[in-house]
This record gives structure tokens, sequence and C-alpha cells, in this order.
């Protein structure tokens, strides 16, 4: 359990990764105003879907993904969604633009459903102390996922969603869990095989090393 403040800025151990709060923000700025996210392009016929796309249309109706594209006059929807995913990840939105927005918690459809954001920064416990070390991340990877349907014509519906995210220290995918007060958002980070120092904690394990030098 956590039993101090929320620490900003962290380093990894072993290694010894070491860096100060200004330090930290200051390198990934810069690196984010150089960087470009990858756009994965993914396509699949409404047939090979299973009834497991869900879609939220612009008058608020929910209609799966088939229902849609055979039927609908209309096909301008507010967003959808892949149900029972391995890993719960974001809703589909109609543009790229929205797809960050609603990541970032800029913006939300109006559509009376509740949506989940990540903002802009992520946590971990600090290995030792176990409080909690803040450190910001940026996108790395959207997916675009097109639903088509070939009749007569083509019909297809394009969602937008951010797949994968980018620290300092790794690369993680925003996923989410349900708890009693709904979806709780959470970054799945493949730096595990690493430990997680708070400043703190990495101060006096540098302190120790200078006695022991």
């Amino acid at each position: 359990m956590e039993h101090s403040s929320c620490i900003s800025a962290g380093h990894f151990w072993p290694g010894i990764y070491k860096m100060g709060i200004l330090d930290l923000l200051s390198k990934f700025k810069s690196k984010k105003e150089e960087a470009s996210f990858e756009i994965d392009n993914c396509r699949f016929s409404v047939d090979d879907c299973n009834n497991r796309i869900t879609v939220i249309m612009r008058d608020g109706t929910r209609n799966n993904a088939a229902e849609v594209l055979k039927n609908a006059n209309d096909l301008r929807f507010i967003r959808f969604f892949i149900c029972e995913e391995e890993l719960r990840k974001p809703q589909f939105a109609p543009s790229l633009e929205e797809a960050i927005d609603w990541f970032f918690g800029k913006s939300y459809p109006n559509d009376g459903y509740r949506l989940t954001s990540w903002g802009k920064s992520s946590k971990m416990k600090c290995t030792f102390c176990e409080s909690m070390v803040i450190f910001p991340f940026h996108i790395k990877k959207i997916e675009r996922l097109t639903i088509y349907w070939q009749h007569i014509d083509l019909r297809e519906i394009v969602g937008w969603r951010v797949s994968e995210v980018e620290s300092e220290f790794g690369n993680g995918i925003p996923t989410k869990y349900f708890t009693i007060r709904g979806d709780h958002p959470v970054i799945k980070w493949d730096i595990l095989r690493k430990k997680i120092l708070c400043t703190r904690c990495a101060k006096q394990l540098e302190e120790n090393d200078d006695r022991q030098n």
C-alpha cells in the first residue's frame, strides 16, 4: 500500500539510471516535440467480426457493425468498440484528432455513455518504499480500423484509437479494468523486468554507494 505522497520523476535500478525531475521533463519534452507516431492500418470484413463490433450511432442508438453496414442509410457514428477484447483498449473515434483528444481527456463524445481517458502520465510503485513514481508518456502508435461490407457497393466505417504509448522508460499498451466506480485506465508497461526507484530511494542508494567507495 502507498504510505507516502506521490513523487514526481523516478529512477531505474539496476543500471542505476538516475535523472532529476527537471532533467527528466526537459529531455522528455524535447523528444516529444520531435516524435511522430505510427499508424497501424487494419481492415476486416464485417462478416469476420462475429458480431463483436458495437457501434454507437449519431442518434444514440447502439447496433452491431453488420446491422449498421447492411441496413443504415447514414453511416456516420459517434464511436465503436470491440466486445470481449483480451485487453480492454480505448474505443474507436471517427477521426484521428478525436481519438487523441479522448485519450488525453481533452474532450468527450456527447452521447450519454461513459468514456475512459488515460491522460499524459503514468505511475508505478517504487521497489523499495512503494511510494508512487509519476512519469510522462507520449503516443507511439495509432490503430486505424476499417470494418467493411462488400455487396453491390463497398460500405465501410473507419475508427481510430491510441494503441501504444512510449515513455523514457519503455513502451506500454493502454488498457482498463472494471471497478465498482466504473472503468479504471492503466498502462500495461513492458518495463516490469526492471525495478523503479523514487527520487528519495535513489538518493539513499547513491549515498550508500558513496560511503562504500
